[in-house]
């Protein structure tokens, strides 16, 4: 039997690395940093540890997700982006 997606990339570990990387660069990023502007360490350790957790979940992983689920998150998606 093959490993599990949460296996091979290396467990909570390696997906908790992963998460801290994105969300780090995407911070720093021109068009997406503003989304994390004026917010508080707090929330986006918070936002990280969301990431992290949905992440194990859908990889195989034992993780609860308490977020809120895709449908929910995207509902104002077309008012804040812009092409």
């Amino acid at each position: 039997m093959a490993d599990s997606l949460y296996s091979r990339l290396g467990g909570y570990d390696g997906i908790a690395m992963f998460a801290t990387s994105l969300v780090g660069q995407a911070g720093k990023d021109e068009v997406l940093s503003r989304f994390w502007t004026d917010r508080s360490e707090d929330s986006i350790s918070r936002e990280r540890q969301l990431l992290i957790n949905y992440l194990v979940k859908e990889t195989g992983g034992q993780m609860y997700y308490t977020g809120r689920d895709m449908a929910l998150s995207q509902v104002r998606i077309p008012s804040i982006v812009s092409y």
